[in-house]
């Protein structure tokens, strides 16, 4: 692979989603990387000669892959496209970007673990996804670390960012038209910004320590207690939502298509070791979202 340059040319896919939008907007006014982000249908990750177009016009050093079919339940009944998008299209990717000596970032889920485990989980711990979503996504991690090829591969959980599906906004729309908000309290992981996720990319590209790395942010909680901070932190800080009250309940209850791990949190220490960071607390990077970024 050729030596990363100072200024980096990046090839981004799936660029209507939450993260890609947030790579485009972390990167507007750097001068060490440039973002092209086309239109899914022009570098559609399930068409090989799409991928292919893309890259030769556009001739990137690094490809950063935001693509993924990411609905947990409808995954369940649309096995073929999450198996397309999450797996093959993966696979796709690696073939165009090793023809061309790309360095490819990937990003994968805590839903490749079962649940059954009580301490955060590494990066080497054994994958036992429970659906189908956690299996396509771990089909796709599969090929990347089987491909005898340079990438980072980021295993990222509960992320939510600028735009309408993530958890975040789910409670703040139900908070709008309800007085009381139901959410499970027996599943635990790891709330994740994606704008941390942004910059911890960013640095990672900057080294040559390429691999397989957890990131979410600190401190573990429930779904319960991740929207009772959110609504706690927008009654004290923009006055609303004050006759709100977060009803815990129970995974049973809500009859998903598709199971849940009950702990998911992700072990931090090999990201840690690689780059020597400072990785916020889920809270601050919440309340950061909620007050200074967020165009909820």
């Amino acid at each position: 692979m050729n030596a990363l340059r100072s200024e980096l040319k990046v090839l981004l896919t799936g660029s209507k989603g939450m993260l890609a939008k947030e790579f485009v907007s972390g990167c507007r006014n750097r001068k060490d990387y440039i973002i092209i982000a086309p239109e899914e249908e022009e570098c559609n990750i399930t068409d090989i000669s799409s991928i292919k177009n893309a890259v030769n016009s556009i001739n990137p050093q690094v490809l950063i892959n935001c693509a993924a079919y990411t609905d947990v339940d409808a995954c369940e009944a649309n096995q073929e496209k999450a198996f397309s998008v999450n797996g093959e299209g993966v696979e796709n990717l690696i073939q165009v970007c090793k023809e061309n000596d790309i360095l490819l970032v990937h990003f994968s889920t805590d839903f490749v673990f079962d649940g059954g485990k009580k301490s955060p989980y590494t990066e080497e711990d054994k994958q036992n996804p429970l659906g189908i979503y956690g299996e396509s996504k771990l089909l796709g991690e599969q090929y990347l670390l089987n491909s005898h090829a340079g990438f980072f591969l980021i295993r990222t959980s509960w992320m939510y960012g600028n735009g309408w599906n993530n958890f975040v906004q789910a409670i703040i729309n139900n908070a709008v038209n309800h007085t009381e908000v139901s959410v499970v309290d027996d599943q635990i992981g790891n709330p994740t910004w994606t704008r941390d996720i942004v910059d911890i990319t960013l640095r990672l590209l900057k080294t040559e320590q390429y691999g397989i790395y957890n990131y979410s942010n600190e401190g573990e909680c429930s779904w319960y207690e991740f929207a009772c901070e959110i609504i706690r932190i927008l009654q004290n800080s923009e006055n609303k939502f004050h006759s709100t009250k977060i009803i815990p309940s129970k995974s049973a209850q809500l009859k998903r298509a598709a199971k849940r791990p009950a702990y998911s949190a992700l072990s931090k220490s090999k990201i840690r070791a690689a780059i020597g960071i400072d990785i916020p607390h889920w809270k601050e990077s919440l309340k950061k979202f909620l007050i200074e970024e967020s165009e909820l």
